[in-house]
């Protein structure tokens, strides 16, 4: 995700890169803290954190008060992402070789472990009037995406997935992680609780498109775009919105070929290809834009509680993941 447009979602994706930066820089053991640093350094959009300064800085507090907070939200994601990356067997992240492939499981398990730990240190630095408040949010998050998560691997084992058990569980998955960032730097920035529950539905709204989105480019990005595999999903058995729905829409003989494919326990680039031309032919791309357009739009309608010029740049990060091609 590229915020160059922007100056300010620019100066805080760096200002939140220098602050990784020092993690763990000379903890030990190295068995440990490696990995972790490994993980960190792996770069990604910062997207989280970004949001939580954007936030903070949304409800006019000074977003430097709210970093140590986006930093324990982008270690707890790294977290989730080194650990999701062992039970998905996913072997590439961001680029490079998944945690649990560059080492082992064991070592990844244990970094996954000391991320979530520094998370609480920084979130812990916070100068907040509200530590309750804050401690909730976080924990509301984390505990949200982990029973994201467990319905994720649910799905995975039932036959036929209604679009409101998978929009259930994305929202959870992936909604809840924004929707605590951007809570957590509203409340820094000075939110009350009615304000609150506008920034919490904004961030709900978002992480379903997000997620709806990463479906769409898993099936019509490519590998060096994405910076991950692609098809896995697909082979794992993995519930997306446009499997969900290709399998309802699509023909007798698209039906059996989607099957066939999603049978198998490896897929190859001429098979993935053939899914797209399904997906497309039945009309389940052009459903997921849709359905990416109406959640887009109604985070942004969740922020018009705020005047034009605060919301300016969390409207702008709803227009760069709309548009994003990884």
């Amino acid at each position: 995700m590229d915020y160059s447009d922007n100056q300010t979602l620019e100066n805080f994706r760096n200002a939140i890169e220098a602050k990784l930066s020092t993690i763990a820089k000379s903890y030990k053991p190295n068995s440990l803290y490696e990995p972790v640093r490994y993980a960190v350094e792996g770069g990604g959009k910062r997207l989280r954190p970004v949001i939580v300064l954007t936030a903070c800085e949304a409800m006019g507090g000074n977003p430097e008060d709210a970093l140590d907070a986006a930093v324990a939200v982008e270690l707890l994601h790294t977290f989730t992402l080194v650990h999701d990356d062992i039970m998905d067997a996913d072997t590439w992240r961001r680029g490079r070789e998944s945690v649990h492939k560059k080492w082992n499981s064991s070592s990844a398990i244990l970094s996954g472990d000391a991320l979530l730990v520094l998370a609480y240190q920084s979130l812990m630095r916070t100068k907040t009037d509200d530590i309750a408040t804050l401690l909730k949010l976080f924990n509301d998050g984390a505990l949200g995406v982990c029973e994201g998560q467990a319905l994720d691997i649910e799905l995975e084992n039932k036959e036929d997935v209604s679009n409101s058990e998978y929009l259930n569980m994305i929202e959870k998955k992936t909604g809840m992680m924004i929707s605590m960032a951007v809570s957590i730097g509203a409340l820094i920035g000075g939110a009350g609780s009615t304000d609150l529950k506008k920034f919490k539905s904004f961030g709900l709204a978002l992480g379903k498109a997000f997620q709806l989105q990463d479906d769409y480019l898993e099936i019509t990005s490519s590998k060096s775009v994405m910076g991950k595999s692609l098809g896995s999903d697909l082979t794992k058995g993995k519930k997306t919105f446009l499997l969900i729905n290709a399998l309802k829409m699509a023909n007798e003989e698209q039906h059996d070929a989607l099957k066939r494919i999603i049978n198998k326990t490896s897929i190859t680039s001429v098979e993935l290809s053939h899914v797209r031309d399904i997906f497309e032919e039945c009309g389940v791309l052009d459903l997921t834009k849709s359905i990416i357009k109406e959640n887009i739009s109604a985070s942004r309608e969740s922020l018009d509680f705020l005047d034009a010029k605060n919301r300016k740049d969390l409207l702008e990060i709803t227009e760069l993941i709309q548009s994003r091609k990884n």
